[in-house]
């Protein structure tokens, strides 16, 4: 073998080892995207089709909104057609981030705004309740069942608002 074959194996020998580098140093860089952590819940089901919103202080405490025949009716406290956007705009909160997690046990629930939520939604039966705002964050603490979660939630405004916000409104 020449002098210059012996070169082009071992340039291109080198080539392929910079090559190699640059893939482990770009993976580990830019690590594969696990799936977002999210407050969805298998034991909500494949699809959503009751929710029930609870808040402390209003006269009427209950709004329930179901979804039968591919529509969704207000059941409580009045009987009414729901504006689809409504339900889309609270089931965002579903795939709201995470950003934080707690146990609840050994926790003081009142630190959290969660001793005596002022609100709630429950997801085919699943509830999330709703606290304070972290003063640093900005962010919401909710609790589902043992855990309290921070989240950047949009919808705790909507949960206070009176049962004909959620109505339908004519078009006419």
């Amino acid at each position: 073998m020449t002098t210059i074959h012996k070169r082009w194996i071992l340039n291109g020998l080198l080539l392929l080892l910079v090559v190699a580098l640059l893939a482990v140093i770009i993976q580990t860089l830019n690590p594969p995207r696990v799936a977002r952590d999210s407050l969805y819940d298998k034991r909500m089901g494949d699809e959503i089709v009751s929710i029930r919103i609870h808040r402390q202080s209003q006269t009427a405490k209950n709004i329930v909104l179901e979804k039968a025949s591919g529509k969704w009716m207000m059941k409580t406290p009045i009987q009414a057609a729901v504006d689809e956007r409504k339900i889309k705009h609270l089931m965002t909160l579903l795939s709201e981030t995470i950003d934080a997690r707690y146990s609840v046990k050994g926790k003081k629930l009142s630190v959290f705004g969660l001793e005596k939520p002022q609100a709630s939604i429950a997801f085919n039966g699943v509830e999330i309740q709703f606290g304070s705002l972290n003063p640093v964050s900005h962010k919401r603490y909710l609790r589902k069942g043992a855990t309290i979660y921070m989240v950047a939630e949009t919808i705790y405004g909507a949960l206070l608002n009176n049962a004909d916000s959620f109505m339908q409104k004519n078009s006419n």
